[in-house]
């Protein structure tokens, strides 16, 4: 969402510089959202389920990570 209205904030808009400081926003934008639900959810949950969603998110952190450089590795092999 906060891409599309970057790539009209100005001419440039379209520009791949643009481009990359409108995602970095909109990354930042949902990791934010992310962020405040995660500490709510843990607030409010027990303590037997703090562990077992502590556990979920480092194991979603784990596969995000890995599927990113995988996603990059391919991405590097298709441009030789």
């Amino acid at each position: 969402y906060v891409t599309e209205l970057c790539s009209f904030e100005s001419d440039d808009g379209r520009s791949q510089l643009r481009m990359i400081d409108c995602a970095n926003r909109e990354v930042s934008v949902w990791e934010d959202r992310l962020n405040t639900t995660y500490a709510a959810l843990m607030a409010k949950a027990a303590p037997k389920a703090r562990d077992g969603y502590r556990k979920m998110q480092r194991g979603w952190i784990a596969y995000r990570d890995a599927r990113c450089a995988a996603e990059r590795k391919t991405h590097k092999l298709s441009k030789t």
